[in-house]
Formats: structure tokens, C-alpha cells, sequence
């Protein structure tokens, strides 16, 4: 057996791990589908979505010296086909090539998927898996476990509470590393799930802020049910001269009709109808 092991003392785990028992519980943790929606949603459009970045949410949100008010999260809301997963995508993917001392990890609802995949059991599974694929030392959490080496098995049993357990013991070993973390479509999942969910990440997000770590979450969803956070950013897609903005863009680039004055008119009058939304 390989001698390589995964020190646990610094999570209160006072014994050793073997790498082999480390990569068995990785296999059975990760799940074949954990990026499957995401993968699916388009690319946003040549120039859109960057006026998010300037909005005054935004910038509380990354702003440390505001977070006590909000605890690291941020809200983004709007109607159906407002363009949020397209944003979420663009925001994490952003945030991943700008934020470069900070672990980015997401996940995205995705209600014509597996059953899993619209569960708050694969969001932590899927967010641990990523956690550990960026920051190794991490697996050190898994001792939390106490499953005895030889007995996993295929249908070990990732509850909600063990893996927020992980997911909470993964972030206070974090030390100096921030993260930022992307859920998009909470509506695609059960509702009384995602409330859970939500408390979880008040939790942690309230006992990050208390002992000065850096901890950013960042969900989406539509209106309804209507479900909030005792502390968060609040922003609504519709009304944003940026939203419409990118609406009349994209509409510009699929209506191939010419610049004529008929064609303008025509175009207003679509805008007008789309009523924030992206047909």
C-alpha cells in the first residue's frame, strides 16, 4: 500500500488517512453530470453581461469593507428567460480569470437533468469536488467521515448534513485563500431545499464574516416562490439600462432586416414586447 497519507490533525482529526481511502471517497463523492447544465448554456453574446460588473451591487459585493452588511452574498433576480444563467456563466467564468488568489467553484440547477441534478445534495457534492480538485489539501476534511478503510461502497449514502459538514470543514481550512461561489436556477430545485440551503450559507457566511475570512456567494433564480436571505445584495435584472441594453443588442443580431425606418420601428416594437426577456 502506498505510505502517502493526508494529515487530519488540523481539522481535530488526530489520525491518518490513506491516500488510497482519500481517492476511493473522491470517486464516489464525484458524479458524472456535475457540470452537465452549465456546459449547456450559451456563451453570452459579443458585449453583453459586462455592464453587471459596474452595477452598484457588484461592487458591494466584492467591496470587503461592506460585507458585514451582506455577508458575502449576492442575489441576482428576474423573470423567466431574463438571461440569468447566461450571466451566472459569465460571471464565474469572469470571476475566474480576474480573481486569481481565490478558489471559484459553482453549480447550476438544472430541472431536465437526473434527479440529482436538481437536488441540494449534488450543489455540495459538486462544489466539494471542485473545492478539492483546486486546493488538494483539502481532502483532509474527508477523515470527517470516520468510514472505516475497505468499507465504501458504491451506495454510501451523501447525506445533507454530512456533506455540509465537509463543505463547512473545507471552508474554515481555507486559511488566507478566498471563495467566491456561483449557484444559479435555486427555482429548479425543491423549495424547501433550497431554504435549507440558504440557511446553510447564512451560517457559514455569518461565521466567516465574524472571524475575517473571505467568503463571496453568488445565487440566481426567478421571483417565485419568493425565498430570501436575512442578508444579501438584492438585484433585479428588469429595468437595468444594461439588461435592456443587451436585449436590443442581441435582437439586433437576429433580426436580419436592414436599417430602414420600417426596420427600426420594427425592432422598438420587439423590444418592447420582450419585457426584459430574451426571446
Amino acid at each position: 500500500m502506498t505510505q502517502a497519507t493526508y494529515d487530519r490533525q488540523r481539522v481535530g482529526v488526530f489520525s491518518l488517512i490513506s491516500e488510497e481511502h482519500v481517492q476511493m471517497l473522491m470517486e464516489y463523492l464525484n458524479f458524472d453530470q456535475l457540470d452537465a447544465r452549465q456546459m449547456s448554456i450559451k456563451v453570452a453574446h459579443a458585449k453583453t453581461c459586462r455592464w453587471f460588473l459596474n452595477t452598484s451591487g457588484y461592487k458591494n459585493w466584492l467591496d470587503a469593507g461592506e460585507i458585514a452588511d451582506h455577508n458575502g452574498l449576492l442575489w441576482i433576480k428576474g423573470k423567466p428567460g431574463a438571461g440569468k444563467s447566461t450571466l451566472m456563466k459569465f460571471l464565474t467564468a469572469h470571476s475566474r480569470k480576474t480573481m486569481r488568489n481565490a478558489v471559484v467553484v459553482s453549480f447550476f440547477f438544472n430541472a431536465r437533468g437526473e434527479e440529482l441534478e436538481k437536488s441540494t445534495t449534488v450543489t455540495y457534492r459538486s462544489l466539494l469536488v471542485q473545492l478539492f480538485e483546486q486546493l488538494p489539501k483539502l481532502k483532509c476534511v474527508l477523515g470527517h467521515l470516520k468510514v472505516p478503510e475497505g468499507t465504501i461502497t458504491s451506495t454510501f449514502h451523501w447525506s445533507v448534513a454530512l456533506l455540509e459538514v465537509l463543505l463547512k470543514h473545507a471552508i474554515q481550512n481555507l486559511g488566507d485563500t478566498s471563495i467566491v461561489c456561483f449557484i444559479d436556477a435555486l427555482e429548479e430545485c425543491e423549495e424547501d431545499q433550497i431554504r435549507a440551503m440558504i440557511s446553510f450559507f447564512e451560517r457559514v457566511g455569518s461565521h466567516c464574516t465574524m472571524v475575517g475570512r473571505d467568503f463571496s456567494s453568488c445565487f440566481a433564480s426567478r421571483h417565485y416562490p419568493p425565498i430570501y436571505a436575512e442578508k444579501a445584495i438584492e438585484l433585479v435584472l428588469e429595468g437595468h439600462e444594461g439588461h435592456e441594453q443587451d436585449i436590443a443588442s442581441y435582437l439586433n443580431t437576429q433580426l436580419k432586416i436592414g436599417k430602414t425606418k420600417r426596420a427600426e420601428q420594427i425592432r422598438s416594437r420587439v423590444l418592447e414586447k420582450a419585457s426584459g426577456v430574451f426571446m
